[in-house]
């Protein structure tokens, strides 16, 4: 085999050397990177020396502009009588330089093979302004086109709630009795609703006050009987009161005289020892609304559990049960303040001499017993700017190389999406320009879409992963003497983390977001290995509709340079989900098709690769009893699917979607190969192939993994992934 080398200067010229000392060494390999899938070819051991013509000239180069010099080796193979083929066309790495004059004089250099390829790896971490015109080497290219997208808006539920703090008695509290010389007499207590934690306080000055228990002039008067109730009394049992230096109703698209929804639900007991034989007839449950001028009784509902319950004077416990559910509203809008008051009435039928008699009231609310306000908000559509998914995809290996690739991606589900910042989402008249890099795209989209990236030939391709482990052709390696059979261990998890890394729950119900982080684990799995699908990009509902709702004028917001990715249909945002339960407003829901149980159905097949095929939820944050489906030629559910659901071939729609296609085995060997084959057979449509082998008649398939090969010895050496035959 004879070889051709020549010098490429920046200016196109050319000039033929002799051999560079150290070609004999060179060999030439396939590899397949297991993150992107892609089969990158890399020529090995090129730190060669050159001498004589080929010595002159990179000096004089290199004298000129030192380490960032330009100029090309290209090389040539010729077969027998063939015409000469191209290898490749290296680039000289000046920074390697080194020059040494003694008996003979010499150069030592490295050369990269493929020098497009060697630019896009080495600037793929770089950050690119995605409004540029220009590639970063200064080329004019045709910049990457903003769209207008319409969000119509998720609802957010705003909640106060109050529930009743952990263990069993909420209150006791002993009051004074009259001298009941009337028959029969009458006695009263009041207290407040005693529910003092609050769970949630997202609409301000939720505040019940410090517990409040009373009776007037010992238990034989009623609050209305008192001199200025309303205003001296009344106050004590405050639950709300409206706030609007404290509440953003801009944030919350909300008037002044916004309304809500009160939800009660209450039941427990009350322990009552006495000092006096009395007939406990009544707990009265009592609304008030006060407008600012009048105070209004809403509700009043006796709530005791069964006619009533008889105490005696001996101080024997007796229990009293109470039980309460009810709802009001929309309503109160024209309310400044809400007050709650439990009366507990009494008759003492025997007749009592002695003043001031004792009652006991050991309070206690079952567990679940709530009180709840509730307002569900929207706000009006808005158009934001993003970029398309796909041609995001397509256009930032431009602007790293030019014109080096024609740039594919065949994956038309990523034209179902946009990206966009937080700057964006709250259409600051000043936002700045999205900036990515293409490792920080491909890696954070690709942990939701399970994506590979690839060259073949002159095209760059971005498309599913499985699309780069094809059986199109059959490529016959024929027999082999031996061959080593061992485990893939990188292609086999026992433990997978997905979903996404930031979701706002500090602000507005948050708990609800779906669009979280959950934790799985592969049924019957040996392996401790933990597989890392938690993307940085923010797809939670609730972050993108929070932050849509910040004002433009307002001070920075923590996600204001994040980059969000949003499910579309045409120029809108996609919301609402099919067969929902367990979901706050399904109707209005951001980014359904994105939760992490749909990100693990993209990844099923590269997963669950043996029997049984299963993940098994373990934990997560967020709201992962959700359910629900979405339908369309991206999704691949066949019915409602909760988020912490397990993980089947069943609940696929089409079953192939689910099928492994390779097994975590690998097999290697060595073969002797002519130039010609490797060069001209090896490398044509390598993801379109399938290769087999024979040994000891048995016949092998597999995706090609690496191929290491030594044009000098003729001898090629292969690690193949066991392919599961379609």
């Amino acid at each position: 085999m004879n070889w051709k080398f020549t010098i490429i200067e920046s200016n196109l010229d050319e000039t033929d050397i002799i051999e560079p000392i150290g070609w004999d060494g060179l060999t030439i390999a396939l590899n397949r990177n297991f993150e992107n899938h892609g089969i990158i070819k890399t020529i090995d051991n090129t730190d060669f020396q050159f001498i004589e013509d080929a010595y002159v000239l990179l000096k004089s180069i290199y004298d000129t502009t030192g380490a960032d010099s330009i100029a090309f080796l290209k090389v040539e193979y010729q077969c027998e009588a063939e015409a000469y083929q191209l290898l490749d066309t290296f680039k000289f790495d000046f920074n390697t330089y080194k020059r040494t004059c003694g008996d003979m004089c010499m150069i030592e250099i490295a050369v990269n093979a493929n020098s497009c390829l060697n630019d896009f790896m080495v600037r793929m971490s770089q950050d690119i302004d995605l409004a540029t015109t220009t590639d970063i080497d200064g080329n004019a290219i045709t910049p990457l086109a903003e769209v207008d997208i319409t969000l119509g808006g998720q609802d957010i539920v705003i909640r106060n709630r109050a529930i009743r703090e952990t263990g069993g008695v909420q209150v006791s509290y002993i009051l004074d009795t009259s001298d009941f010389d009337a028959f029969p007499a009458i006695g009263y207590t009041y207290h407040s609703l005693f529910l003092r934690l609050t769970e949630i306080q997202e609409i301000p000055a939720f505040n019940f006050l410090s517990g409040t228990a009373q009776v007037f002039n010992c238990a034989r008067e009623d609050m209305q009987d008192q001199t200025d109730w309303e205003t001296d009394i009344l106050p004590n049992y405050t639950i709300w009161e409206r706030d609007l230096e404290n509440i953003n109703l801009t944030e919350l698209c909300l008037e002044n005289d916004y309304a809500f929804n009160l939800d009660v639900d209450i039941s427990g007991k009350v322990i009552i020892r006495s000092t006096v034989n009395a007939y406990i007839n009544e707990i009265d449950f009592r609304l008030y609304r006060y407008d600012g001028t009048t105070t209004t009784l809403e509700s009043s509902t006796n709530i005791i559990v069964g006619p009533g319950y008889n105490v005696t004077d001996d101080g024997a416990p007796v229990d009293v049960f109470f039980d309460y559910n009810d709802s009001f509203g929309p309503g109160f809008s024209d309310a400044q303040k809400l007050y709650i008051v439990i009366l507990v009435g009494y008759n003492v039928s025997d007749g009592v001499t002695e003043d001031c008699k004792e009652m006991r009231f050991d309070w206690s609310y079952d567990e679940g017993s709530f009180l709840e306000m509730r307002i569900d908000t929207s706000c009006p559509a808005t158009t934001i700017k993003g970029v398309n998914l796909k041609d995001t995809f397509e256009f930032l290996p431009t602007a790293l190389v030019g014109d080096c690739y024609d740039v594919q991606c065949n994956n038309e589900c990523m034209a179902d999406h946009i990206l966009t910042n937080g700057l964006k989402l709250r259409r600051k008249p000043d936002t700045s320009n999205l900036f990515l890099s293409w490792e920080n795209l491909f890696r954070n989209t690709s942990k939701i879409f399970n994506l590979g990236w690839g060259i073949s030939g002159s095209d760059l391709i971005i498309d599913k992963a499985k699309q780069f482990y094809q059986q199109n052709n059959t490529i016959s390696l024929g027999a082999v003497d031996e061959v080593k059979i061992s485990n893939a261990k990188e292609f086999l998890f026992g433990k997978v983390n997905v979903g996404y890394s930031k979701w706002e729950s500090e602000e507005y119900n948050g708990l609800d977001e779906m669009n979280t982080m959950r934790k799985y684990s592969r049924q019957g799995s040996n392996s401790d290995k933990t597989l890392d699908l938690v993307s940085q990009f923010i797809t939670a509902g609730y972050t993108i509709e929070i932050t849509r709702r910040k004002s433009p004028f307002s001070s920075d917001w923590r996600y204001d340079s994040d980059t969000f990715v949003i499910n579309i249909d045409g120029s809108n945002a996609v919301q609402g989900v099919t067969s929902p339960t367990n979901i706050v407003s399904p109707s209005t829901r951001y980014n359904y098709r994105l939760t992490p149980i749909r990100n693990l159905l993209n990844w099923f097949n590269r997963l669950c690769l043996y029997s049984p095929q299963e993940l098994v939820f373990n934990s997560s944050n967020g709201n992962f009893i959700a359910s629900g489906r979405m339908t369309g030629q991206c999704d691949l559910e066949d019915a409602a699917i909760a988020e912490n659901d397990n993980i089947v071939t069943a609940d696929f729609d089409v079953s192939a979607n689910a099928a492994p296609y390779f097994l975590p085995i690998i097999y290697e060997f060595s073969i002797p190969l002519t130039m010609n084959q490797f060069m001209n057979e090896m490398l044509v449509d390598i993801y379109e192939n399938i290769y087999s082998f024979e040994c000891n008649d048995i016949t092998f398939n597999g995706y090609l993994l690496t191929a290491t090969y030594d044009p000098n010895q003729g001898m090629a050496k292969f690690t193949l992934l066991h392919a599961i035959m379609e």
